[in-house]
């Protein structure tokens, strides 16, 4: 047996024994393409089964500790077991375990989900040590084919703009984006993970103004608010849709992914991005 076998067959051992069974339902018929996922410590409750197709996820957030979650897809050849034991020190996705990405926060995310094996996982790292996941914190997931009856999926929403994520860089596409409720088009188009965490400027501040206060002592007023949540990593390739209530003003997208060469996060490699968002109007 090979050491990651083995391991593997001792995570299994682990799971059964450590992690109690969460509410589920056994099969999903697609009344509805919304899916409420909820996080308690360390747990999720959501469906066994979804419907392939456009399906949108929102997180219930009942634990004392904040969680994300990262929706991960799994190929054939990887087992639960092993997705347990590569994942929950929560280092990048390695071959066969794709980050699809997911939420900070309960703001929606939606997914053209294609048939197969996935997993809900928080990579959260805990105040007692070791990761969310580590603790129970992952849950398996199968997308099923559409059968008689499964109501239609319907279209992808309405996209205002998209945003390719590359080493090192957001590029944004699309008319300007105003103040509102707006549906964002994620597209990783780099070779590594990448996310979005969406920082509010303080009013009249620019991302220069960000730079010359932590390059000084700190002291006076921040330039920026405190993060405001944001997607969770997405590998290579992987599109996702996210909708965001959007004020007028200053924004930063940033991208908290440590590297792969280096272990710094991608902020310190220069991914960063300045956005202004305008007032409602023509």
């Amino acid at each position: 047996m090979s050491t990651v076998h083995a391991y593997a067959a001792l995570a299994a051992l682990t799971i059964a024994a450590s992690f109690p069974p969460v509410a589920s339902t056994s099969d999903v018929r697609r009344d509805s393409t919304d899916v409420t996922l909820v996080a308690r410590d360390y747990a999720f409750e959501a469906p066994d089964t979804l419907v392939a197709g456009v399906t949108s996820i929102r997180m219930r957030d009942e634990g004392r500790d904040p969680h994300h979650w990262i929706l991960f897809r799994l190929a054939d050849s990887v087992s639960l077991a092993e997705f347990y034991a590569i994942m929950q020190k929560g280092g990048p996705s390695p071959e066969g375990i794709r980050s699809m990405g997911g939420a900070q926060d309960g703001r929606a995310v939606t997914f053209d989900l294609a048939e197969g094996r996935y997993a809900f996982g928080c990579l959260h790292i805990a105040a007692t040590g070791g990761s969310h996941l580590s603790k129970g914190m992952f849950r398996a997931l199968t997308v099923r084919s559409p059968r008689p009856g499964d109501r239609d999926a319907g279209p992808l929403p309405e996209v205002d703009a998209t945003v390719t994520m590359r080493d090192y860089g957001y590029v944004l596409s699309g008319p300007p984006l105003r103040a509102g409720r707006r549906t964002l088009r994620l597209l990783n188009a780099g070779p590594q993970e990448h996310h979005l965490i969406l920082q509010r400027l303080a009013p009249g501040a620019t991302l220069a103004d960000v730079d010359r206060w932590r390059a000084g002592d700190r002291t006076g007023p921040r330039p920026m608010m405190p993060p405001d949540g944001g997607t969770t990593r997405q590998g290579p390739g992987s599109t996702l849709y996210w909708t965001v209530d959007l004020e007028a003003g200053g924004y930063l997208f940033l991208c908290l992914v440590a590297d792969v060469k280096d272990r710094r996060q991608h902020t310190l490699h220069g991914m960063r991005h300045e956005v202004k968002v305008l007032t409602v109007g023509p």
